[in-house]
C-alpha cells in the first residue's frame, strides 16, 4: 500500500461514518482532487466550491488542518504528483467498491 492509497482509506473510513454511502454519489469522470468543485468535498458537500465552503466541509468532517486533510486524501501537500495520484487512488477504491456492492446484490 502506497502512501496515496493510506491516506484515501483513512478519507473514506471517514466519509463512511459521516455519509455513509457517499461512493454511490461521486461522478467518477468529473472526479478531480486538485479542483474544489470536482474534489470529493466538492461533489459531496459544496455544489460550486469555494474556499469558506471547503474550510466549513473540513471543520464539519473534524479537519482543521492542511496536515489532516492531507492525511485524509483530500488534498495533497507534501506528495509528488499529488492530485494525479489521489484522484486514481480515490477512482480505485470507489470503483472497487461498486464492484463488490454490485457482486453483493
Amino acid at each position: 500500500m502506497n502512501a496515496f492509497t493510506e491516506r484515501v482509506g483513512r478519507g473514506a473510513a471517514l466519509l463512511d461514518e459521516r455519509r455513509p454511502d457517499w461512493w454511490r454519489l461521486v461522478d467518477l469522470d468529473r472526479l478531480d482532487i486538485g479542483s474544489p468543485c470536482d474534489c470529493i468535498a466538492g461533489q459531496l458537500y459544496m455544489g460550486g466550491g469555494n474556499y469558506r465552503n471547503w474550510t466549513m466541509v473540513m471543520d464539519s468532517l473534524g479537519l482543521h488542518a492542511e496536515a489532516d486533510e492531507a492525511a485524509h486524501g483530500f488534498d495533497g501537500p507534501g506528495l509528488t504528483g499529488d492530485y494525479t495520484a489521489l484522484t486514481e487512488a480515490w477512482r480505485t477504491l470507489i470503483a472497487r467498491r461498486r464492484e463488490q456492492a454490485q457482486v453483493t446484490a
